[in-house]
Protein backbone atom coordinates (compact mmCIF):
# COMPACT_ATOMS: atom_id res chain seq x y z
CA UNK A 1 0.00 0.00 0.00
CA UNK A 2 1.54 3.52 -1.23
CA UNK A 3 0.05 5.07 1.90
CA UNK A 4 2.18 2.92 4.27
CA UNK A 5 5.25 3.51 1.86
CA UNK A 6 5.10 6.90 2.80
CA UNK A 7 4.69 6.99 6.38
CA UNK A 8 7.68 4.88 6.22
CA UNK A 9 9.53 7.91 4.28
CA UNK A 10 7.96 10.09 7.03
CA UNK A 11 9.97 7.88 9.84
CA UNK A 12 12.83 8.28 7.80
CA UNK A 13 12.79 11.64 7.38
CA UNK A 14 12.34 12.28 11.20
CA UNK A 15 15.05 10.34 12.31
CA UNK A 16 17.31 12.61 9.53
CA UNK A 17 16.08 15.45 11.57
CA UNK A 18 16.73 14.04 14.92
CA UNK A 19 19.94 13.28 13.91
CA UNK A 20 20.30 16.51 12.70
CA UNK A 21 19.53 18.01 16.39
CA UNK A 22 22.08 15.90 18.16
CA UNK A 23 24.47 16.59 15.99
CA UNK A 24 23.75 20.68 17.09
CA UNK A 25 23.60 19.83 20.61
CA UNK A 26 27.06 18.17 20.13
CA UNK A 27 28.22 21.25 17.90
CA UNK A 28 26.81 24.01 20.92
CA UNK A 29 27.74 22.01 23.79
CA UNK A 30 31.33 21.88 22.62
CA UNK A 31 31.32 25.61 21.53
CA UNK A 32 30.38 26.94 24.73
CA UNK A 33 33.00 24.39 26.53
CA UNK A 34 35.89 26.31 24.72
CA UNK A 35 34.72 29.55 24.08
CA UNK A 36 32.16 30.24 27.17
CA UNK A 37 29.93 32.26 24.49
CA UNK A 38 26.44 32.31 26.70
CA UNK A 39 24.74 31.90 22.95
CA UNK A 40 26.54 28.97 22.49
CA UNK A 41 24.67 27.04 25.30
CA UNK A 42 21.75 28.85 24.55
CA UNK A 43 22.17 27.73 21.32
CA UNK A 44 22.78 24.07 23.23
CA UNK A 45 19.65 24.20 25.16
CA UNK A 46 17.56 24.46 21.99
CA UNK A 47 19.22 21.98 19.97
CA UNK A 48 18.24 19.93 22.84
CA UNK A 49 14.94 20.99 22.77
CA UNK A 50 14.33 19.75 19.20
CA UNK A 51 16.16 16.26 19.90
CA UNK A 52 13.99 15.85 22.24
CA UNK A 53 10.80 16.87 20.36
CA UNK A 54 12.21 14.57 17.39
CA UNK A 55 12.37 11.68 19.55
CA UNK A 56 8.56 12.12 20.63
CA UNK A 57 7.59 12.56 16.98
CA UNK A 58 9.30 9.37 16.24
CA UNK A 59 7.11 7.69 19.13
CA UNK A 60 4.51 8.90 17.43
CA UNK A 61 5.41 7.93 13.97
CA UNK A 62 6.45 4.29 15.37
CA UNK A 63 3.30 3.59 17.90
CA UNK A 64 2.21 0.80 15.28
CA UNK A 65 5.85 -1.37 15.98
CA UNK A 66 6.53 -2.89 19.51
CA UNK A 67 10.22 -3.24 18.13
CA UNK A 68 10.72 0.74 17.53
CA UNK A 69 8.91 1.38 20.63
CA UNK A 70 11.40 -0.74 22.80
CA UNK A 71 14.17 1.15 20.91
CA UNK A 72 12.55 4.93 21.46
CA UNK A 73 12.19 4.11 25.17
CA UNK A 74 16.04 3.13 25.26
CA UNK A 75 16.66 6.41 23.34
CA UNK A 76 14.87 8.65 25.40
CA UNK A 77 16.24 7.10 28.80
CA UNK A 78 20.00 7.93 26.83
CA UNK A 79 19.30 11.07 25.88
CA UNK A 80 18.05 11.79 29.48
CA UNK A 81 21.15 10.22 31.21
CA UNK A 82 22.98 12.43 28.42
CA UNK A 83 21.36 15.81 28.91
CA UNK A 84 21.95 15.61 32.83
CA UNK A 85 25.98 14.72 32.05
CA UNK A 86 26.08 17.52 30.00
CA UNK A 87 24.62 19.96 32.33
CA UNK A 88 27.44 18.44 35.34
CA UNK A 89 29.64 18.89 32.11
CA UNK A 90 28.87 22.98 31.92
CA UNK A 91 28.58 23.46 35.68
CA UNK A 92 32.58 22.87 35.77
CA UNK A 93 33.04 25.33 32.75
CA UNK A 94 30.94 27.69 34.57
CA UNK A 95 33.86 26.87 37.29
CA UNK A 96 36.64 27.55 35.12
CA UNK A 97 37.34 24.17 34.63
CA UNK A 98 37.92 24.14 31.11
CA UNK A 99 40.08 20.86 30.73
CA UNK A 100 38.44 19.12 32.73
CA UNK A 101 35.31 19.93 31.30
CA UNK A 102 36.33 19.12 27.68
CA UNK A 103 37.96 15.53 29.10
CA UNK A 104 34.73 14.56 30.63
CA UNK A 105 32.84 15.86 27.53
CA UNK A 106 34.56 12.86 25.48
CA UNK A 107 33.54 9.77 27.36
CA UNK A 108 31.09 7.37 25.77
CA UNK A 109 28.30 8.31 27.36
CA UNK A 110 28.51 11.82 25.71
CA UNK A 111 29.77 10.74 22.62
CA UNK A 112 27.36 11.48 19.67
CA UNK A 113 28.28 7.84 17.96
CA UNK A 114 26.71 5.98 20.66
CA UNK A 115 23.09 8.06 19.71
CA UNK A 116 23.81 7.62 16.64
CA UNK A 117 23.83 4.41 16.16
CA UNK A 118 20.56 3.98 18.12
CA UNK A 119 19.01 6.24 15.38
CA UNK A 120 20.54 3.99 12.93
CA UNK A 121 19.45 1.15 14.06
CA UNK A 122 15.81 2.94 14.34
CA UNK A 123 16.43 4.24 10.35
CA UNK A 124 17.70 0.74 8.85
CA UNK A 125 14.41 -1.32 10.34
CA UNK A 126 12.41 1.89 8.32
CA UNK A 127 14.23 1.37 5.31
CA UNK A 128 13.87 -2.23 5.47
CA UNK A 129 10.03 -1.90 5.95
CA UNK A 130 10.00 0.52 3.00
CA UNK A 131 12.03 -1.67 0.63
CA UNK A 132 9.09 -4.57 1.39
CA UNK A 133 5.83 -2.43 1.13
CA UNK A 134 7.91 -0.91 -1.84
CA UNK A 135 7.67 -4.73 -3.25
CA UNK A 136 3.94 -4.94 -2.26
CA UNK A 137 3.21 -2.10 -4.09
CA UNK A 138 4.45 -3.20 -7.26
CA UNK A 139 3.09 -6.73 -6.67
CA UNK A 140 -0.35 -4.44 -6.25
CA UNK A 141 0.51 -2.66 -9.01
CA UNK A 142 0.99 -5.89 -11.44
CA UNK A 143 -1.94 -7.45 -10.28
CA UNK A 144 -4.05 -4.28 -10.71
CA UNK A 145 -2.65 -3.98 -14.46
CA UNK A 146 -3.32 -7.77 -15.45
CA UNK A 147 -6.76 -7.27 -14.05
CA UNK A 148 -7.52 -4.40 -15.84
CA UNK A 149 -5.72 -6.24 -19.29
CA UNK A 150 -7.86 -9.34 -18.44
CA UNK A 151 -10.81 -7.37 -18.04
CA UNK A 152 -10.13 -5.35 -21.43
CA UNK A 153 -9.43 -8.41 -23.73
CA UNK A 154 -12.80 -9.88 -22.28
CA UNK A 155 -14.81 -6.83 -22.80
CA UNK A 156 -12.96 -6.19 -26.61
CA UNK A 157 -14.40 -10.07 -27.21
CA UNK A 158 -17.96 -9.48 -26.31
CA UNK A 159 -17.80 -6.36 -28.16
CA UNK A 160 -16.76 -8.15 -31.27
CA UNK A 161 -19.32 -10.83 -30.49
CA UNK A 162 -22.48 -8.59 -30.08
CA UNK A 163 -21.13 -6.85 -33.53
CA UNK A 164 -21.07 -10.54 -35.17
CA UNK A 165 -24.64 -10.91 -33.57
CA UNK A 166 -25.99 -7.59 -34.52
CA UNK A 167 -24.37 -7.47 -38.06
CA UNK A 168 -25.66 -11.40 -38.95
CA UNK A 169 -29.10 -10.17 -37.53
CA UNK A 170 -29.54 -7.24 -39.94
CA UNK A 171 -27.96 -8.38 -42.85
CA UNK A 172 -29.44 -11.54 -42.55
CA UNK A 173 -32.74 -10.55 -43.30
CA UNK A 174 -31.75 -7.52 -45.86
CA UNK A 175 -29.99 -10.79 -47.67
CA UNK A 176 -33.37 -12.63 -48.43
CA UNK A 177 -35.13 -9.65 -49.39
CA UNK A 178 -32.28 -9.22 -51.91
CA UNK A 179 -32.56 -12.68 -52.96
CA UNK A 180 -36.42 -12.53 -53.17
CA UNK A 181 -36.37 -9.85 -55.21
CA UNK A 182 -34.03 -11.70 -57.95
CA UNK A 183 -36.26 -14.16 -58.01
CA UNK A 184 -39.61 -12.29 -58.60
CA UNK A 185 -37.49 -9.88 -61.09
CA UNK A 186 -36.22 -12.89 -63.14
CA UNK A 187 -40.26 -14.12 -63.16
CA UNK A 188 -41.03 -16.28 -60.23
CA UNK A 189 -44.07 -14.76 -58.86
CA UNK A 190 -44.51 -17.26 -56.42
CA UNK A 191 -41.67 -17.07 -54.71
CA UNK A 192 -42.16 -16.33 -50.92
CA UNK A 193 -40.08 -14.11 -48.36
CA UNK A 194 -40.09 -16.00 -44.91
CA UNK A 195 -40.79 -13.49 -42.27
CA UNK A 196 -38.84 -14.53 -38.77
CA UNK A 197 -40.26 -11.78 -37.23
CA UNK A 198 -43.36 -10.67 -34.55
CA UNK A 199 -43.76 -7.01 -36.33
CA UNK A 200 -45.04 -5.51 -39.35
Amino acid sequence: DSRWAAHTQEVIHAVDVTHGALRDTQMHARGYLISGDRAELDRYYAAQNALLTGIEELARLTRDNPRQQGRIVDLRSATKDRAAAIEAIVSRRNEADVLSALAKFTEERINIGVFQRKLDVIASEESQLLSERNKQSEVTAQTSLMTIGWGSFVAILLAIGVAAWVTRAVTGPVRALLQGAEQIGSGNLTHRIAVHTSDE
